[in-house]
């Protein structure tokens, strides 16, 4: 296989903004700007109460520890290595290669695009590593906590998936939030002055601070795409709900793993 020299993989770090921002999916009809993607985007926004989802997390993190480092990104990383399994079954389980194209769009930005060095969870266990999380404390946490977190029950969730529809609602779900998953991990990990220098300009924060509205954008697109009557936008509305619900427990239970580490 043909892979990047030390000489192009440096231009594309010197240059990834300018490529994670140019290089997006064509869309004439269900673009940024379009008012129905901006109605049903604040519809779902709403609708997830994304407030709710973070309250008791952001009270942890309201004192920066490093303790909450390790908690946040020991599980984001796994979240992180899910995630692409997750939509491939997505992409296999849709009945039509329209909607596979454009859930595979996704998946494509999450294993790195046109770089295998920016497959996302290796860059995020990279930033991690950069602020002194070592393979054996995520091991030690993920020993006693791993079952916690829903990350099972998640896949479960898309491999019982009904339609088309509901799948594609799922994947909405999984995205709505992402802007403040993204700042909630980097609230986390930046625990004192020194890490957040470490962190804040990574490939993996330039890449997310960027992608995740296009992300929501391409999700909603196919809602408003594939889900004409009725009862696909009800079917839809589900999945989206199923993932809305992993979200309260994911970040409900990380508040509750730093709790038990930190009288450990």
């Amino acid at each position: 296989m043909l892979v990047l020299n030390e000489n192009e993989n440096l231009y594309m770090i010197n240059n990834l903004e300018m490529i994670v921002r140019s290089d997006r999916v064509y869309e004439i009809v269900y673009d940024k700007d379009s008012k129905e993607v901006t109605e049903w985007t604040e519809y779902f926004t709403k609708r997830a109460k994304i407030p709710q989802i973070f309250s008791e997390i952001s009270k942890r993190l309201a004192t920066r520890k490093y303790l909450h480092a390790e908690i946040v990104g020991t599980f984001w990383h796994h979240f992180s290595a899910l995630a692409p399994q997750v939509m491939s079954l997505a992409a296999a389980k849709v009945d039509n290669n329209l909607m596979r194209h454009y859930i595979v769009q996704i998946i494509f930005e999450e294993l790195g695009k046109r770089n295998h060095r920016f497959i996302h969870p290796d860059l995020f266990l990279d930033t991690i590593e950069s602020i002194g999380i070592t393979t054996e404390r995520r091991k030690e946490i993920v020993s006693c906590h791993l079952s916690k977190i829903g990350l099972d029950e998640l896949s479960q969730i898309m491999m019982e998936a009904k339609s088309n529809s509901e799948i594609l609602g799922i994947l909405l779900g999984l995205e709505i939030d992402a802007n403040e998953n993204i700042q909630t991990i980097f609230s986390a990990l930046a625990f004192d002055d020194d890490a957040l220098s470490k962190i804040k300009d990574t490939p993996f924060f330039i890449i997310h601070r960027i992608a995740e509205d296009e992300h929501i954008r391409l999700n909603v697109a196919n809602f408003l795409r594939f889900c004409q009557s009725d009862n696909e936008k009800e079917k839809f509305i589900l999945g989206f709900d199923k993932s809305v619900f992993f979200w309260n427990h994911y970040w409900n239970a990380i508040a509750q793993i730093i709790d038990v580490e930190a009288i450990a």
